[in-house]
């Protein structure tokens, strides 16, 4: 997500929730929301605020699911600046 992030399950096990790596690519911090969608189609939004990015470019969100994932998406409703839209969405392969 965000260039080069990834999509990974808490102890390899989608119950035990996910881990979305997402990278800030660019110079102004700012909040991130991730919006997620499930194998049944359960969709959930987790909010982080802008202080993630205090002393980091890289931070690994936990997202409370108890399934596989088919796509995480960051800012999906495109409210905050971004060169680049196309890398805020991972998809299942």
């Amino acid at each position: 997500m965000h260039g080069s992030g990834a999509v990974k399950y808490q102890s390899d096990d989608p119950a035990k929730g996910a881990i979305v790596t997402i990278e800030n690519l660019e110079k102004m911090a700012m909040p991130v929301i991730l919006q997620y969608e499930t194998v049944t189609h359960k969709t959930g939004t987790v909010t982080l605020p802008v202080e993630v990015w205090n002393n980091t470019a890289v931070w690994n969100a936990k997202l409370p699911t108890t399934e596989e994932l088919i796509s995480v998406t960051i800012d999906p409703d495109k409210l905050l600046p971004d060169v680049n839209f196309l890398n805020n969405i991972w998809k299942k392969k």
